[in-house]
């Protein structure tokens, strides 16, 4: 069960991360808004596993005048019945997506068939196929951008967990949709920059001017533009350049140098100064730092020098400053995006390999070439088959290949093969693999993880092997106690009985002394008895089945405590209890403990009356229980022994053979906990048991 948790976890984790690189890709490559979110909707229905995938975007300042864009699986539904779903004549009654937009919050209904929505859906859930529905808010920095709607196959499709997951997703939308808009205007604003100064090249500044279009298209340009003179003195600047530096007004007259940089000599690295001394464009990447040294942004500065139009030498130079900060900043954000998809793959424990139509491996991450044995250098490029799978296994291999890549095999679908290392030895991998597809639908590439099988394999059949023959002994252990119990039993029987005959026919002519030799042996057999039985209790816990159920440890207590019912009369013992917890163990055995552990208590009581309490304290991965007692108690330095079989802190003033707490420590064992104790002589004691929280294997 565990194991089966563990694999559904990582397929899990393995599908979002491969999800959210699919995402990242898809934002990296795209030119346009609509290619990037049919894209990601495309990803999302065919690598998510969801039904439908729709993204709506805004077309006014309301909320409800949205368009789809974009939608991938039943998209019959978006575009066909666009209508039928983006309006709805009950206002009391809105749309999930109407709810997302107007709350700015995700809407989940993992139950359609059961949704007020069932009745206006049903034709759409019936022919797709969908179950529940997740409606998230595109939130752009400044204004609602759209919304993404997301339908699931199984009811209960979106918990938690998943949800989180689908919001990131779509802030990586949002980011997605910005970098789009971003990068068209800055291709906008380079190109226009750029046609800017082929105009400029070709005409003196006198008449760039004086011109009344150029003048226009000067100063209509976002970026700044500045026209120096020789001696880095601003002849002109451009609206925006003003903006830039409303604080040092005005600049024409003023060194550039000064007033851009706060400098009273030319910059280090000036591309003007490059362009005056080489009378060819120069272009820079300079940071803008603040008087502190505190990085401001970074400014992209091409240097155009321009001639005197009567004798062709260089009268100064045209600088276009652009602020690309916003795109470095993405830049970086895309590297690291794409360096952390890198580690994810690097991290996970299991080696990650792509492979190309021709089985050319095309990607493969560090635990891959640990478990090869080579380089990045060498692997990358090769063919598997050929170079990595031993030459036996070939022929076997390509035809499975050949079956996946023309998908005759299911997705995900479990093999098992050898492959070979750079140093010949050959390592047994487990594989699960799934497939890229194009925008066509065609499979181009196989992405497969495999796991290093090799020593858990040896393990498996080595335990198995092991298991067998405990199974053994354990069957010939309980035989042989079944057959001394037994042959024990019977003469211990009969010598208490015929001493006791002894004893009432002849009582008259026996002596004290001979009467009380009767009475240590008769007590001595009962004891011997008593000890036998002890034992056969503790074999039976230690070998018998453990069958855990999912239980409330307060009824299990309950019946305890019933068991108990005439010693705590007797005794007038007052035994608590807090509430306690839902648990995972064997009912017969939990009743044992708690009835060991509550009667020890009973019977090793002081002269008070006895009180025994049991609580129960929550731990990360297992419950505490505590049983307290005002009893005699007994030294702690005995509290390391006190669980041994035969083990007596007391005098035979109290009654017993020392197995009880050896059987409780069996118990708590087999149901994969631990057992202690703490005391004072005197000051009653406390003992302790841990039960996991899921059952032990």
């Amino acid at each position: 069960m565990e194991a089966d948790t563990q694999h559904i976890a990582i397929a899990a984790i393995k599908r979002r991360l491969e999800l959210l690189r699919r995402i990242g890709k898809a934002i990296i490559e795209a030119q346009e808004e609509v290619q990037l979110l049919n894209n990601c909707c495309q990803q999302i229905v065919e690598f998510g596993g969801y039904c439908t995938a729709w993204v709506g975007m805004r077309k006014s300042l309301e909320p409800e005048c949205i368009s789809i864009v974009a939608s991938f699986g039943c998209a019959e539904i978006c575009l066909q019945e666009q209508e039928k779903l983006w309006k709805n004549d009950n206002p009391g009654n809105p749309w999930p997506w109407q709810i997302a937009l107007q709350q700015k919050r995700h809407v989940v209904v993992n139950e359609l068939k059961n949704s007020p929505y069932s009745s206006l859906l049903g034709d759409a859930m019936q022919r797709t196929g969908c179950s529940s529905l997740l409606s998230i808010p595109l939130i752009g920095e400044k204004q609602i951008l759209g919304v993404l709607t997301v339908a699931g196959k199984e009811e209960n499709s979106f918990n938690e967990e998943e949800i989180v997951f689908l919001r990131e997703l779509a802030d990586e939308l949002v980011y997605g949709i910005t970098a789009v808009h971003r990068k068209k205007e800055q291709e906008r604003s380079y190109e226009e920059a750029r046609n800017l100064l082929v105009l400029m090249r070709k005409q003196a500044v006198e008449i760039l001017l004086k011109d009344q279009f150029l003048r226009g298209v000067f100063e209509s340009i976002q970026d700044g533009i500045s026209v120096l003179d020789k001696e880095y003195n601003i002849l002109s600047v451009n609206p925006a350049m003003n903006k830039w530096y409303s604080h040092v007004l005005p600049l024409e007259g003023k060194k550039c140098f000064e007033v851009y940089h706060g400098i009273n000599q030319p910059c280090k690295v000036c591309p003007t100064t490059k362009a005056l001394l080489s009378g060819t464009p120069c272009r820079e990447l300079i940071k803008h730092e603040g008087p502190d040294g505190e990085l401001r942004g970074w400014f992209e500065v091409f240097a155009l020098p321009y001639r005197n139009s009567l004798t062709g030498k260089i009268s100064g130079v045209i600088e276009h400053v652009r602020n690309v900060t916003e795109s470095i900043v993405l830049e970086k954000k895309l590297r690291e995006e794409k360096e952390r998809a890198q580690h994810y793959l690097d991290i996970v424990r299991v080696m990650i390999l792509v492979l190309d139509k021709d089985a050319n491996v095309v990607l493969i991450n560090k635990k891959g070439l640990e478990i090869l044995g080579c380089t990045e250098e060498e692997a990358i490029g090769k063919n598997w088959i050929d170079h990595f799978i031993p030459e036996k296994f070939r022929q076997d291999v390509r035809g499975v290949f050949r079956k996946i890549m023309s998908g005759d095999v299911q997705e995900v679908e479990y093999f098992e093969n050898p492959v070979i290392r750079k140093d010949g030895q050959e390592r047994l991998i487990a594989w699960y693999n799934t497939y890229i597809r194009n925008s066509s639908g065609d499979i181009i590439l196989l992405l497969t993880s495999g796991e290093d099988v090799t020593e858990a394999r040896k393990v498996s059949e080595e335990l198995f092997k092991k298991s067998q023959e405990l199974s053994r002994s354990n069957a010939e252990l309980e035989r042989f106690a079944f057959v001394i119990s037994h042959d024990l039993k019977e003469p211990l029987r009969m010598i208490a009985s015929y001493l006791q005959l002894l004893d009432r026919r002849y009582q008259d002519k026996l002596d004290k002394d001979a009467k009380e030799f009767i009475y240590y042996a008769v007590d001595g057999a009962s004891r011997m008895q008593a000890m036998i039985n002890g034992l056969m209790d503790y074999s039976q816990v230690s070998l018998g089945k453990v069958i855990f159920e999912h239980l409330n440890a307060s009824d299990v207590l309950e019946q305890a405590i019933f068991n108990l019912k005439v010693s705590i009369n007797e005794s007038k013992a007052l035994v608590t209890y807090d509430l306690l917890p839902m648990v995972w163990v064997d009912a017969v055995q939990l009743i044992r403990l708690f009835q060991n552990l509550i009667g020890n208590s009973v019977k090793f009581r002081s002269h008070e009356t006895p009180r025994v309490h049991i609580s129960v304290r929550e731990e990360e991965r297992e419950w505490v229980f505590l049983v307290k007692d005002n009893g005699v108690g007994f030294d702690p330095k005995h509290k390391s022994e006190i669980f041994d079989v035969f083990k007596r802190l007391h005098s035979r003033d109290y009654p017993g053979t020392g197995i009880g707490l050896s059987i409780c420590k069996k118990i708590v064992e087999r149901h994969g906990g631990k057992i202690w104790a703490e005391s004072e002589i005197a000051k009653g004691a406390t003992f302790y048991f841990s039960i996991p929280k899921l059952p032990a294997n």
